[in-house]
């Protein structure tokens, strides 16, 4: 991979009235076959566009203070080695446990996450994401059910994220930085 120094430290400030708050809004996961990507051929970690063309959306409560996104990178004898961790939990056990139970067969898995502060992130571009859950009923009538899915995988690259949510598509209908929801053609540029 190409190292750019004059993309990288231009892309770094300290602008403090970025939002710094943490929290995923929402989360799209499908199949690496169904992603497509374009990157900057001068910086390969700079996101240009995406298109997830089959996927499904997992509804959380993003105000759960428990779904999480994790990235760390350890190099050993100049080898990167990136650990990507996500976590979300789901309310309430019913049918959708047999179709995750279905999808942690996979280890082909892409997720798309849309952070609250308006960044994006794409996990499982290169090698996929392989899926565990667990389903709890809680000890008491007063506790939460749920679903708890961990997405983890194993990879050479990070996650690529993005400031502009409006890079991502999502079949043939996109949300842009807005939350707008649109299904006019796409121009790719």
């Amino acid at each position: 991979m190409a190292f750019n120094c004059s993309v990288l430290l231009s892309d770094i400030d300290s602008n403090c009235s970025n939002s710094l708050t943490g929290g995923i809004k929402k989360v799209y996961l499908g199949l690496k076959e169904n992603l497509t990507l374009t990157l900057d051929t001068s910086a390969e970690t700079v996101l240009l566009n995406a298109n997830l063309e089959d996927f499904v959306t997992f509804e959380h409560n993003p105000k759960d203070k428990a779904t999480y996104f994790s990235e760390t990178k350890q190099t050993n004898l100049s080898v990167p080695v990136i650990e990507t961790e996500i976590f979300v939990k789901l309310p309430a056990i019913d049918s959708r446990a047999s179709k995750i139970e279905q999808m942690s067969y996979r280890s082909d898995i892409v997720c798309v996450l849309m952070h609250n502060n308006g960044s994006a992130t794409i996990s499982g571009w290169i090698r996929g994401l392989d899926m565990n859950y667990s389903a709890s009923s809680g000890a008491s009538i007063t506790d939460a059910s749920s679903i708890n899915v961990t997405l983890k995988g194993t990879s050479w690259e990070s996650s690529i994220a993005t400031s502009d949510q409006s890079l991502i598509k999502l079949g043939t209908l996109w949300v842009n930085h807005n939350e707008i929801w649109s299904n006019n053609n796409i121009i790719w540029k």
